[in-house]
């Protein structure tokens, strides 16, 4: 259920920088953060801490954010591309 949570905000993401003409390239869970803007501290919390934080966090009703990052490796798709 976790997964299919954060997987359906990546996939939106990525549809939402394609429709910009964004392609990231580089899409990985490495490059994938996830925000509690509802529990700020998780920010200052040790490694494990954090591990104990996510196996309690209800990804069904809590509130976060998937959100994809390092753009190193993205570009923007010419408008005459087609696909």
């Amino acid at each position: 259920m976790e997964a299919a949570q954060i997987l359906r905000q990546i996939v939106l993401g990525a549809e939402a920088m394609w429709k910009q003409n964004i392609i990231h390239r580089d899409i990985k869970l490495a490059n994938v953060m996830l925000h509690f803007p509802d529990n700020p501290e998780v920010y200052k919390m040790e490694k494990y801490h954090k591990q104990d934080f996510l196996k309690k966090f209800d990804f069904g009703s809590g509130k976060f954010v998937a959100q994809i990052a390092d753009f190193g490796l993205s570009t923007v798709r010419a408008a005459d591309e087609t696909g």
